[in-house]
């Protein structure tokens, strides 16, 4: 799991693989800073391709596609804006998805393979 930490300047790793620890509560450990100049370039341009319809939603959590139905991984996004989280579940299989959430989520993909 990645962290890009916009108010700190950070972007953060969590290798301990506690995402289902997070769903039942428990907090990721984002420990790893990623000091890399290219990396860091690299996945700020997540945050200039997010969809529009994604920042003005109201929807707190919102599902796309049948992420991890079929074992074939999913791609979790959470935007937090001062006391307002919204968060995301994209099917990785971009082949089911349709519209710019397609083309986002196939961008993170190519996002996620430079890291």
């Amino acid at each position: 799991m990645y962290k890009l930490d916009i108010l700190n300047n950070k972007f953060l790793v969590d290798h301990t693989d506690s995402y289902w620890q997070y769903r039942r509560g428990s907090p990721m450990n984002f420990a790893t800073t990623i000091n890399d100049k290219m990396k860091n370039i690299t996945v700020r341009q997540i945050i200039d391709s997010i969809p529009n319809s994604l920042l003005t939603t109201t929807v707190p959590i919102q599902k796309f596609g049948c992420p991890d139905c079929t074992d074939g991984c999913g791609i979790y996004l959470e935007i937090k804006n001062d006391t307002t989280i919204k968060k995301f579940i994209i099917d990785y299989q971009t082949e089911q998805l349709t519209g710019e959430i397609k083309i986002f989520a196939e961008h993170l993909k190519e996002i996620i393979d430079k890291l």
